[in-house]
């Protein structure tokens, strides 16, 4: 089985404008999330998929690894209503490759506004992926009542 890492990491936040790029701890925040699926063995491929060149560019003057690929979304692709899983379904010729078909691809969604996941985590999902053969995605204790991270809308 082969693991194909995606990072999504679109140009276009309102909130906090290329977020991806700000500095945490001294490093880009995408950076982080590269870092931890490139450390990782198990993980075969590790496709940035960005609308911009700028942010891939970046990652490769820090990273010199051919496992690196860029997946270059257009605006459209890479707008706000776009949801990361609709747009890997229907682009799933594109990101994941059929070099062997007697090999699977299994696919690891690291987002980079998770910087504190590493490659210890990763590996354990892989681990835990090919012991039960079942989706799953990681999750942390929060120190405080869940309830204070979460806000509720107009909407529900």
């Amino acid at each position: 089985m082969r693991f194909t890492a995606v990072i999504p990491a679109r140009s276009g936040s309102k909130r906090v404008p290329n977020k991806n790029v700000k500095l945490l701890a001294g490093k880009p925040l995408l950076f982080w999330t590269v870092s931890a699926c490139l450390e990782s063995s198990m993980i075969s491929r590790v496709v940035v998929s960005t609308d911009s060149n700028d942010y891939f560019s970046k990652v490769l003057n820090e990273f010199k690894d051919s496992r690196l690929e860029l997946d270059l979304r257009s605006a459209d692709d890479a707008g706000d209503e776009v949801k990361i899983f609709d747009y890997i379904k229907g682009n799933s010729g594109k990101l994941f490759q059929d070099e062997d078909e007697d090999e699977d691809e299994a696919l690891v969604l690291a987002l980079p506004t998770s910087p504190f996941r590493g490659t210890a985590e990763i590996n354990a999902a892989i681990e835990r992926f090919l012991v039960d053969g079942k989706p799953l995605f990681t999750v942390s204790k929060y120190d405080f009542p869940i309830q204070f991270a979460l806000e509720v809308t107009s909407a529900g």
